[in-house]
């Protein structure tokens, strides 16, 4: 008669119930985050140590606070979400009765421009017209140039003028200022080539400056 095969050792129900409790201690004690990235703060919060990834809609309500960098696709804000991303103002001033010498131009009108808080750079874009008479006895030429923030910007431009005869003249410049401080200056300045013109009641001067303030 053949030998019957060894069977293994049945295992001890006892030992069967020892590991699984053991099994149970275990998952109770276990955290449901574990290897997901995300673990659970003190303050009823959540902290993500790995990469999320969102396929569908994130809704949030509350602030958000983001302290590292934000990486957005190029034009998917609108100005209407940013808060005053450029800001406007216009300035103007006008003088008369005023005297042309020969030599530099000489500032015949100024006005300053106050910078809003919070804003770094400006668009300056400013024109000068003015009416001058000739009082002298002889032809000559009236210069009108234009200064930003104390800098002059292209020629002076110039217009003829025989004696006793008024002259008109007009300019316009534009520059980009950048580490603005509290406010900045817009001049037109004004002379004459050959000789002194005296002040004319009638002489007038306008100066205007259109302003975009950008963050």
């Amino acid at each position: 008669m053949s030998k019957l095969p060894n069977r293994p050792a049945s295992r001890p129900f006892r030992s069967i119930v020892r590991a699984q409790g053991e099994e149970q201690k275990r998952q109770r004690s276990s955290t449901p985050f574990a290897d997901t990235g995300m673990s659970p703060t003190e303050d009823g919060g959540m902290m993500v140590d790995g990469t999320m990834t969102i396929g569908g809609e994130l809704n949030v309500t509350g602030d958000t606070v983001i302290g590292g960098t934000l990486s957005l696709p190029k034009g998917i804000i609108d100005n209407d979400a940013l808060t005053s991303p450029i800001s406007p103002l216009t300035a103007h001033t006008d003088g008369t009765n005023f005297s042309l010498a020969t030599g530099p131009n000489v500032a015949k009108l100024t006005v300053s421009v106050p910078v809003p808080s919070g804003y770094t750079r400006a668009l300056v874009i400013t024109s000068a017209n003015m009416n001058a008479n000739n009082t002298s006895a002889s032809a000559d030429y009236a210069y009108l140039g234009l200064r930003i923030n104390g800098d002059a910007v292209g020629w002076s431009l110039a217009a003829y003028a025989p004696p006793l005869i008024y002259c008109n003249v007009s300019n316009s410049a534009s520059a980009l200022l950048t580490g603005l401080g509290s406010s900045f200056t817009v001049q037109a300045a004004a002379s004459s080539a050959s000789v002194n013109w005296a002040a004319d009641v009638n002489n007038t001067i306008n100066l205007d400056a259109i302003v975009m303030f950008l963050r």
